[in-house]
């Protein structure tokens, strides 16, 4: 349905998930004409210029998201990452931080906020968050691969390792875990 916004951002979003990142943008451009009040569909198309690499545009989508909807989780999730990917780990710990407390058991905000504080060199405050996610997910092996970076950056080596052999005990052909298991035998 053309003057149908929800239907142009569910296209939007498939596109999004076909990496037709254009496309989705077309869409999303399209949902917002039709309704700009739509604050999923700037957070959508906000993710898109993310994913495309303009994190210009992208902050402007999930500022204006968030202008709309101050209790937007996900739009918080996502400026968080725009702003991780700019270096700007602080304000990106800050936007994370905000999903979590609209959304306490937000198991992939908790582990960017994690990735961020690492990021930031501060592996302590890394490894609470990954152990807060494997509290709820005690099967991700992201979140083991990611605990066990932590752990190796403080130089806590054995205890990466046996992080990095847990994610391949859940992930056979995890290779980012293979791989840093080996970076952990020095």
């Amino acid at each position: 349905n053309p003057g149908n916004a929800t239907a142009h951002n569910e296209r939007g979003s498939a596109y999004v998930a076909n990496g037709r990142h254009d496309r989705a943008i077309a869409d999303f451009d399209q949902a917002i004409k039709l309704n700009p009040s739509y604050d999923v569909a700037h957070n959508n198309r906000g993710m898109a210029h993310r994913l495309k690499g303009d994190t210009d545009r992208a902050l402007a989508d999930f500022d204006r998201a968030l202008k709309i909807n101050p209790s937007f989780p996900m739009a918080f999730h996502n400026r968080g990452l725009a702003l991780h990917d700019r270096g700007d780990y602080d304000r990106a710990i800050q936007d994370l931080s905000q999903a979590l407390k609209l959304d306490a058991n937000n198991t992939l905000a908790l582990n960017d906020r994690a990735i961020a504080y690492g990021a930031k060199g501060d592996n302590d405050r890394a490894i609470k968050d990954f152990d807060q996610v494997l509290r709820i997910e005690t099967k991700n092996a992201v979140a083991f691969n990611n605990r066990g970076i932590a752990h190796r950056n403080k130089g806590s080596y054995d205890r990466a390792i046996a992080d990095f052999d847990q994610a391949i005990k859940l992930n056979s052909s995890y290779a980012a875990a293979i791989y840093n298991r080996g970076t952990a035998f020095h």
